[in-house]
């Protein structure tokens, strides 16, 4: 018997400095470890990364399409020695090809095909979930902000994130004279430290033209062109937003913060750990 899965996420095991590979269905997890490599392959294709040259599972993807040749699914279907194998399944024609292949390699070809992965029977029972809720009882904040990272679109996507930008949004102010439209405009350039990226937010209102920017040196303020010192609850306020947001904690080890898991918080099925970084 076969049990058809799909990756629910990647996990980092700071441990052996490895990734688990979630795979689920309706009534069980199983995981897989896999090298950084591997998991890099995996993470880029379930956040649909376009690369500007095809890596490796993309290059076999497209010499296959090429080929005439169609990737019909995966089978994990052996646990020998703590290792993992798997087949994947090609049909030429009227000919159907099995492959031996990792099971990290035939899921990132699965994921970047749509075809379906398969768990053996026999598999599931030869592994327990035992390891993993080991590593779930011991879960550090690291731990959890790497997986942050890899869902982000893994770290060596988030290096190649563009080093300065813009974000606009419209938005509206209630007046005693009625609703009014404002925008809202921020722009930064990121540097090698948090605290050193350069920040200024526009604040277009009506009848006032509002600034707030960090120069790299210093925090500062315009009113309608001309120049304030904004006090000094304001700049705390400023920076405290800017250096815990949820990208100052993507960024949390070029910036040499610490982490500290100190609860979680859970809304409707959703629930979320709250980890404090300084």
């Amino acid at each position: 018997m076969l049990y058809l899965m799909r990756v629910r996420g990647l996990l980092f095991d700071p441990r052996g400095n490895m990734y688990i590979v979630v795979l689920e269905d309706s009534q069980r997890s199983f995981p897989i470890w896999v090298g950084i490599p591997e998991a890099n392959a995996i993470a880029l294709e379930l956040e649909k990364v376009v690369t500007p040259r095809p890596m490796t599972h993309d290059l076999l993807k497209n010499i296959l399409a090429r080929l005439g040749i169609e990737f019909t699914r995966i089978v994990v279907n052996d646990l020998r020695e703590n290792t993992y194998y798997a087949t994947i399944f090609l049909q030429n024609g009227n000919s159907e090809i099995h492959i031996d292949s990792r099971p990290s390699d035939a899921i990132a070809l699965a994921l970047r095909c749509d075809a379906p992965i398969y768990v053996d029977e026999e598999v599931v029972r030869k592994q327990t979930t035992e390891a993993l809720d080991e590593w779930l009882k011991n879960v550090k904040p690291e731990d959890l902000v790497e997986r942050a990272i890899y869902a982000y679109g893994s770290r060596p996507v988030m290096q190649n994130i563009q080093k300065n930008g813009t974000l606009r949004a419209n938005v509206k102010f209630f007046t005693p004279e009625g609703e009014r439209d404002g925008r809202i405009t921020s722009k930064f350039i990121r540097k090698a430290k948090l605290t050193e990226d350069l920040i200024l937010i526009d604040l277009d209102l009506p009848g006032t033209r509002y600034l707030l920017g960090f120069d790299g040196q210093k925090t500062w303020s315009s009113s309608n062109g001309e120049i304030q010192e904004p006090n000094a609850e304001t700049i705390r306020a400023f920076r405290a937003a800017h250096e815990h947001s949820y990208e100052a904690l993507l960024r949390y080890k070029e910036n040499d913060a610490k982490l500290e898991l100190v609860g979680n918080n859970k809304i409707g099925p959703i629930e979320t750990d709250l980890i404090e970084m300084t």
